[in-house]
């Protein structure tokens, strides 16, 4: 095996390192991955090269061709995932004896990555986080965005779930909407999104650990929920949907409350700058976008109440959608994943039924700030999110 990091630091760099690749190679095998603009660059890599092009969804615990439609709601998929969990779960060995690959064939592969020049040919495992600095720093990217403190890579992400086992699954079924110390969701949903962990190893390791931590079988329930289901569900809805992130997208019982009150007038305004300097007059959300600039996260309940809160703010339902995924995929570590698209269509009313009907909001699920304080430790939110300063 020989695996080699090659970087594109800037937009006009080379772009046919893969083709040149695929032109020596039997099969290229890739991610099944339907966001980020990664199905349409596969498609249009597909129908370039010669060879064949396999996608894999490397992604669900449940194999996402389990499912050939979308699945309109949690309920729907919950019990077609909770059939073959246990199947899915059994641990692979590893089977295919890692052969090394000669010196001539690693050098060959490098002439072939190196031949369009302009491309930068890492050699990782001897790079200091100085070198890896520097290199960042040349790269054609919005240097604005600030580096987060924490870490990457599968030994931070195997050291984060095991933080969790320990200290946050016992009484997960309670406390994951508690935003107010932080401890009570996992944390780990950057680390999926980038494959540092593979969710399967997530719940076999949890379904094992429970009771030596002391955790009920609620407690392991409503975390492999949101491990499987919740996650799976995202992922369904934008391979089985092709404009997964568009109002179009939406249910007709979406689309007509939105026709009913599009010329409702909102609360307040905010232009798009003041929301991302976090500047509004709600310091409960004002601590949310400000925890998603400088940690690259929201908490689960706070991250709902940012997104809803939204709608109330900007002139249309379109720029509500167009500013939430701009902010989100702008400076979240899970930003432009199908949980993070989930996320903010469930916002927008995706699996939802209709709630009453009430200006702006219409039949959608509201959510305000103000009654925040009944979910979970607000001010111990804010705190926490500034350190010891309020906002």
């Amino acid at each position: 095996l020989h695996y080699q990091f090659v970087l594109r630091a800037r937009r006009d760099d080379d772009r046919r390192v893969l083709d040149r690749l695929a032109a020596r190679a039997y099969a290229v095998i890739t991610d099944l991955y339907p966001t980020a603009g990664v199905r349409e660059r596969t498609e249009r890599f597909g129908e370039r090269v010669n060879c064949r092009v396999l996608a894999v969804d490397s992604v669900c615990t449940v194999p996402s061709g389990t499912f050939t439609k979308p699945e309109f709601a949690a309920r729907t998929i919950r019990p077609k995932i909770a059939k073959l969990l246990d199947q899915v779960l059994e641990p692979v060995a590893e089977g295919m004896p890692r052969v090394p690959v000669s010196e001539s064939l690693r050098a060959s592969l490098r002439d072939t990555v190196a031949a369009g020049g302009g491309l930068t040919v890492l050699p990782l495992a001897t790079m200091t986080d100085d070198d890896i600095a520097r290199v960042v720093a040349a790269c054609e990217i919005d240097h604005l965005v600030g580096a987060v403190a924490q870490p990457g890579g599968s030994v931070a992400a195997q050291a984060r779930f095991a933080q969790f086992l320990q200290h946050g699954l016992t009484h997960y079924d309670t406390q994951r909407n508690e935003a107010g110390n932080g401890e009570g969701t996992s944390r780990l949903s950057p680390y999926l999104h980038y494959g540092h962990i593979a969710s399967a190893r997530v719940i076999r390791e949890a379904r094992a650990a429970r009771e030596a931590v002391g955790a009920s079988a609620a407690d392991l329930e409503a975390f492999v929920q949101q491990v499987t289901t919740w996650r799976e569900l995202s992922y369904n809805w934008c391979v089985r949907t092709r404009h997964f992130d568009q109002l179009s997208a939406l249910p007709d019982w979406v689309q007509r409350t939105m026709a009913e009150h599009v010329n409702d007038p909102r609360p307040q305004r905010y232009d798009l700058e003041t929301l991302e300097e976090a500047r509004t007059g709600d310091r409960l959300w004002n601590a949310a976008q400000h925890e998603l600039v400088t940690q690259g996260i929201i908490h689960n309940y706070p991250r709902m109440l940012w997104g809803k809160t939204i709608l109330l703010w900007t002139e249309s339902y379109e720029q509500a959608r167009t500013w939430m995924f701009h902010l989100n995929d702008k400076y979240a570590l899970d930003g432009r994943d199908p949980n993070s698209v989930g996320g903010i269509m469930w916002c927008l009313g995706l699996w939802d039924r209709p709630w009453g009907n009430k200006p702006v909001w219409g039949g959608l699920r509201p959510m305000v700030t103000h009654r925040a304080k009944m979910k979970f430790d607000v001010e111990g939110y804010i705190a926490r999110v500034r350190g010891s300063r309020l906002l």
